[in-house]
């Protein structure tokens, strides 16, 4: 991809990976050799996206909005344990950015089963967004609720196959009566007792922490190598096998929480506007609750 021309033909890949963007890249863009796919496609372009996000998490920390989150399963070892917010941080000094010792030294061990195997996995993140006052997203309109805009920088995460709010999926397994968060009024305001909307009903935030999760599927780079076909040849193969980790959760977690950063902070500008930070601070605090 050098401007100036250079020798690929050692570099040249043509036994396109299953899961990767290889096989799809090369047929859309008409390339003979799917690095110049699998090197656009790759989740390096994130550090700019971790970067932007960084920026627009000190954007909302200044009117008192928080983003954090931990890794809640791995490779099938899950924690069902619901924390509460301020002991998420702690997360991020274990290394696989779980909370339950017993757990994550279980999937410890299966990635140890895993590399050994030439194996690879992928995981649960969950992203919580505190202090979020309600109101922020419509249910005018489908492009401005603000499940979408959240769920949408989720999954435009590389590897990411599924994202829920609250209860999620689960919600199509119970009745109503269990589902809903009745609503009360308490100490002059309106409260919820349960969360399971995740902090947003209608496309906007009820003033509830918003609870995201993401799925992410096994990294698709396996050293062991897939069956699968040369793109030039036709033949069957064993899929190219290129510098990969075991599993990249806790790096796809940091990703995430920026990713759900970037795209809360272009939702709360678009309505508060302001063309400096105490300003726009004060018209937050005006807000309702």
């Amino acid at each position: 991809m050098a401007p100036e021309g250079a020798d690929v033909s050692k570099r040249t890949l043509t036994k396109v990976r299953p899961g990767h963007a290889d096989l799809t890249g090369v047929l859309k863009y008409d390339q003979t050799d799917a690095r110049n796919i699998l090197e656009r496609a790759s989740a390096r372009e994130t550090a700019a996206r971790v970067a932007a996000g960084t920026v627009c998490r000190q954007y909302l920390s200044a009117l008192g909005v928080q983003v954090s989150g931990y890794v809640r399963s791995l490779c099938g070892i899950c924690d069902q344990t619901f924390y509460p917010f301020e002991i998420l941080e702690q997360a991020k000094q274990q290394p696989l950015f779980m909370l339950d010792e017993q757990k994550q030294a279980q999937a410890m061990q299966k990635i140890d089963a895993l590399k050994a195997q030439g194996d690879t996995a992928g995981g649960v993140c969950e992203i919580r967004i505190k202090g979020l006052k309600s109101g922020f997203g419509s249910c005018m309109t489908y492009a401005e609720k603000l499940d979408a805009k959240l769920t949408s920088a989720l999954m435009s995460v590389q590897a990411i196959k599924g994202v829920e709010v609250g209860m999620g999926f689960a919600c199509a397994h119970l009745p109503g009566s269990q589902v809903h968060d009745r609503i009360y009024f308490e100490n002059q305001k309106f409260t919820r007792k349960t969360n399971n909307a995740g902090g947003i009903e209608g496309g906007m935030s009820n003033g509830e922490e918003i609870i995201l999760r993401a799925a992410m599927k096994p990294i698709p780079t396996l050293m062991q190598g897939l069956d699968t076909v040369d793109y030039l040849t036709h033949e069957s193969v064993r899929a190219s096998t290129e510098r990969s980790d075991v599993a990249a959760v806790c790096a796809c977690e940091i990703v995430l929480e920026s990713a759900v950063c970037t795209a809360l902070a272009e939702v709360v500008s678009a309505r508060l506007g302001g063309d400096n930070l105490r300003e726009v601070q004060k018209r937050y605090e005006d807000l309702p609750q």
